[in-house]
């Protein structure tokens, strides 16, 4: 049996005179396909003793049924019953969204409490049923199901009725309600993209289908929805001693990190994709990398890509200076303009390219070593 939310156990007095259960949410939390029963024990406690009381369901604010009068005892509960004189589970209607069961006043000068002991649910299968089996959510330019920019998605719905009965619809919603049957809203043919309506932040959506005689199944999915531009910290790649090397960095909202990384080269492209395949502020992710390579990188957020690196080497090329591959006559400028300025500030630290923490004429010489040289 499922149980439902708010199990009590018996006697325990409830804050308030009544308890609401929202039903079309648990169906699409377990995959019902929209009937039950329910089981279990209620009652009531009087505010005086020696009184009688009585509770009372209501479904979708409609009063369902009443229990027998209970008393003259103070705290007292019995199985859920639908007639007076009768024990039995309760059928609740296919099409109930919400259950609530409440204290009655039976005796005016009584203020009567809902009692609640542990209550289930227990599924019924009326005639052919339907299921979605599967329901994915990507998104459309990177394919990640973790995290999209778009409000647009993509989506992948599979769904197959039984006992011979075909799936005549399907529907996708932002809510955990059963659409009706007869809603406008269902379409021929499974969808293969859906735009998100809400707000942005974690999204749920659920696919529903149905067949012909009404039997709606249902399935959920998430996916983080984020046009927000992360900022990124906290850089680090480390060689790990085994053939790979680990980059590590944080950002100031959620993101799916991944790394493209490639041998440097004038085409400056970065061939190679490792992703996170996790969403977080605390990224880290593994490369394979060969001795002796310099490698452009790139740290990919949310499919937004930071500025280059390079690793083990801070430039593409030794003495390259601006980052064009090249070493020429640009990149002596660059350190002259840079002579005797503090490298640990701004971007100076391109201008020490003899790496003894000091811009000087030295560098000049070493780039004047190396002019006319290019990335491979």
């Amino acid at each position: 049996m499922l149980q439902l939310q708010y199990e009590r156990p018996i006697l325990e007095v409830i804050s308030s005179r009544f308890i609401t259960y929202d039903l079309a949410a648990i169906r699409a939390q377990f995959g019902m396909n929209g009937a039950f029963r329910l089981a279990g024990r209620v009652g009531t406690r009087g505010g005086h003793g020696g009184a009688n009381h009585q509770w009372v369901a209501f479904v979708d604010g409609q009063e369902w049924f009443r229990s027998a009068v209970i008393g003259p005892a103070p705290d007292y509960t019995v199985p859920i019953v639908r007639n007076v004189g009768g024990e039995g589970d309760i059928e609740l209607p296919k099409s109930a969204r919400f259950l609530t069961i409440a204290a009655c006043d039976y005796d005016v000068v009584n203020e009567d409490y809902l009692g609640v002991g542990p209550l289930y649910l227990v599924p019924i299968t009326i005639g052919p049923s339907v299921s979605v089996d599967t329901f994915t959510l990507s998104d459309q330019t990177s394919g990640s199901s973790l995290v999209t920019n778009s409000a647009t998605v993509s989506v992948q719905v599979v769904a197959s009725g039984s006992d011979g009965q075909d799936v005549t619809g399907y529907m996708i919603t932002e809510t955990a309600y059963e659409p009706d049957p007869a809603d406008p809203n269902w379409l021929a043919a499974a969808p293969d993209g859906y735009t998100i309506a809400g707000e942005e932040g974690d999204v749920a959506l659920y696919a529903w289908a149905k067949d012909a005689d009404g039997n709606v199944g249902g399935a959920s999915a998430s996916i983080l929805f984020s046009t927000a531009t992360p900022a990124m910290s906290n850089v680090v790649i480390t060689d790990n001693g085994d053939g790979t090397a680990t980059a590590t960095w944080t950002t100031d909202i959620p993101a799916e990190g991944s790394v493209n990384y490639g041998p440097v080269s004038l085409a400056g492209s970065t061939p190679n994709t490792v992703p996170q395949n996790a969403v977080g502020t605390s990224h880290s992710v593994s490369f394979p990398i060969a001795a002796g390579v310099n490698y452009k990188i790139i740290l990919v957020n949310n499919e937004i890509a930071s500025p280059a690196l390079y690793w083990p080497k801070p430039w593409p090329v030794d003495g390259d200076t601006n980052g064009d591959c090249r070493v020429n006559i640009l990149d002596l400028i660059f350190i002259r303009n840079k002579l005797n300025l503090d490298v640990a500030s701004g971007d100076n630290w391109k201008a020490d390219v003899n790496l003894d923490a000091r811009i000087n004429i030295l560098d000049l010489i070493y780039v004047r070593n190396k002019l006319n040289t290019q990335c491979p």
